[in-house]
């Protein structure tokens, strides 16, 4: 200031101080010492704190009047001092609340002795209402950086290192804050995430680097996953990147085991030669097993894919309405099951058929999942069963009655025939009636032989 440079030797006039703080673009008052009066006050000084002149030249310390409360005690302290002083407070004008830099200066006369004290008012309102808003932003950014519950960091992309961490980073990592501005971005990868990082900041000169998946390593050597989302700033003077990390570990992991569950119930899917589909409600085919695509391609010659309708190569009408109806009960919400006779290049097969409607977590229908199981040989297997179980009672009703009375009659043949006198001519005709029933005898049991091997009877016959 004026009085800075020209203090040491400034022995005046009065006309020639007045003159000099006329140059002055703040509010100015200044005081006789030895007199004890006012004899300067500038037009600066009386719209700054809206008072008449008057007030401040019959009044010396009136200035004081108007410090804001909570600013007085420091102001008093300072000012009793009697020495020069620059300080920084409030004063209230009216119902305005005004920051001031108040400055004051003691001139001394030739003799050395204090003649003036000089007190210089600027308004730094405006000053100190941009200074408590930036003071707010960065309060605010400070609090969105350190309180962020995602791991924040900044990192010089010269050095590398750690330049700020916030709390999330230092709780999610192990690492202290002491720790984490001792290392460099590569400290939290493992060994063998080296290279791409290496390659990754070399190539790295775009001023926002887009979400990438990389690994980072804890301090207690564990192994997270994480997006990297990066944006270069100015920090204390560097060139930096301001980085936000969101830990997918458990995204990662959870996919994984989903991968894994679906690789587990496709190999049990695809290793079985039962049919299964499925299809959504316009009736395009949303998944299939091999057994259905080969099954498929056997009979119409043709890939099926994912997204094709499950009628594209279905040539009859009547037999596309037919399993259209059976689809459009199950889009209906109905689960059934059918066994139908089916014939493809002229080969006839019986197959049990599932249909179960496919429902949202709100039970609406989207599609339908089908399961198709080949049944013609246990269909014959329980046919042979069925027909054995007949030939047994028709082998019963031979054994009760065909059988039954040959024998007897053998029986009673026995009985009539003459032991002691074998030369009775009457056992003659006795044994006659023994050969013919035992003809008898021997139809019934080739009956019961045949009825018991229908199958070999069938193969003689056609020898």
């Amino acid at each position: 200031s004026i009085f800075q440079r020209h203090k040491p030797n400034l022995i005046v006039t009065m006309s020639f101080r007045n003159r000099i703080f006329s140059l002055i673009n703040d509010a100015v008052c200044c005081v006789d010492l030895s007199a004890g009066n006012c004899v300067y006050v500038n037009e600066k000084l009386v719209q700054l704190f809206q008072v008449a002149k008057d007030e401040f030249i019959q009044d010396t310390g009136n200035w004081l009047n108007f410090v804001y409360p909570e600013d007085m005690e420091p102001v008093k302290q300072i000012s009793a001092t009697n020495t020069d002083f620059e300080l920084e407070h409030r004063i209230v004008t009216g119902t305005e609340i005004k920051w001031v830099r108040h400055s004051h200066y003691l001139i001394r006369n030739q003799n050395g002795e204090l003649a003036l004290s000089v007190r210089i008012f600027t308004d730094i309102t405006k000053q100190k209402e941009i200074e408590v808003k930036c003071a707010e932003q960065e309060k605010i950014t400070n609090d969105l950086f350190h309180n962020n519950p995602n791991p924040l960091w900044i990192y010089d992309k010269t050095t590398f290192r750690f330049l700020a961490v916030n709390y999330a980073a230092v709780m999610h990592y192990g690492y202290s804050k002491e720790e984490f501005l001792s290392m460099t971005i590569f400290d939290i990868r493992p060994d063998e995430e080296m290279p791409r990082l290496t390659e990754a900041v070399r190539k790295n000169s775009r001023k926002f680097t887009q979400s990438q998946k990389w690994r980072h390593r804890k301090k207690d050597k564990s192994i997270i996953y994480v997006n990297i989302t990066g944006h270069e700033i100015m920090y204390a003077g560097r060139k930096a990147e301001f980085v936000l990390a969101h830990d997918i570990t458990q995204e990662i992991l959870a996919h994984e085991e989903l991968l894994a569950a679906k690789n587990n119930l496709d190999a049990v899917i695809n290793n079985t030669q039962d049919l299964i589909w499925s299809i959504d409600k316009e009736y395009r085919i949303i998944s299939v097993n091999h057994a259905f695509k080969n099954n498929y391609r056997s009979i119409f010659g043709t890939e099926i894919t994912i997204g094709d309708s499950i009628f594209k190569d279905e040539s009859s009408e009547h037999i596309r309405n037919q399993w259209k109806k059976k689809y459009d009960r199950a889009l209906a919400g109905e689960a059934f099951l059918t066994v139908e006779d089916l014939n493809y290049n002229d080969t006839l097969t019986t197959s049990e058929i599932r249909y179960n409607p496919i429902l949202k977590e709100d039970r609406q229908v989207v599609g339908v999942g089908c399961f198709s199981r080949d049944i013609t040989e246990m269909m014959q297997t329980q046919q042979e069963l069925m027909d054995q179980n007949q030939r047994l009672k028709e082998i019963a009703s031979f054994a009760s009655h065909d059988v039954r009375g040959p024998v007897a009659s053998l029986m009673g043949l026995v009985q009539l025939f003459n032991r002691e006198n074998p030369q009775d001519p009457f056992n003659e005709n006795i044994i006659s009636s023994i050969e013919t029933v035992t003809r008898q005898l021997d139809t019934v049991i080739h009956k019961i032989v045949d009825k018991t091997y229908p199958n070999k009877q069938k193969r003689e016959s056609k020898d």
